[in-house]
């Protein structure tokens, strides 16, 4: 639908379309769908000039590629949210990138570096105040 809007809705209407289905679909464990969502987000940003927006849409898409057992691609994703975020101050954004790839190496059997990323993830996502990274990465220290 957002693709049929062309040019009658502003880019900043069309990243918050895209935005939200890509969390619906995450939400429906749908983690291709999202992923395919984030890339249509990741699109508008880049036209958008909006780097943080573009941080954003990949730290997700390493998310949903994570969830979808594509690890290489996970970790890929994340990297290129963390470099973007990182210089923009974008702590949230970096915070889900490290996440992501705790989880990646949680998953590989990694468990030190895991571990560490968890903790790292943990300690920027309390600090800038996003609360599902930071819960998450507590829950996962928890368990390692």
């Amino acid at each position: 639908m957002a693709k049929n809007l062309g040019d009658t809705v502003d880019l900043q209407a069309l990243m918050a379309i895209h935005e939200a289905k890509a969390n619906a679909y995450f939400a429906l464990i749908d983690f291709h769908a999202s992923r395919a969502e984030g890339e249509q987000l990741l699109a508008l940003a880049r036209r958008a000039g909006d780097a943080v927006k573009e941080g954003s849409a990949l730290a997700g898409m390493g998310f949903a590629s994570c969830r979808a057992h594509d690890f290489e691609r996970a970790l890929a994703e994340a990297a290129a949210a963390i470099e973007i975020a990182t210089p923009l101050g974008a702590d949230p954004v970096v915070g889900v990138g490290r996440m992501t790839t705790a989880m990646v190496h949680a998953a590989t059997e990694r468990l030190d570096a895991a571990k560490t990323g968890f903790r790292e993830a943990f300690t920027i996502s309390r600090a800038a105040g996003a609360r599902p990274p930071e819960v998450f990465s507590l829950g996962f220290i928890a368990l390692l």
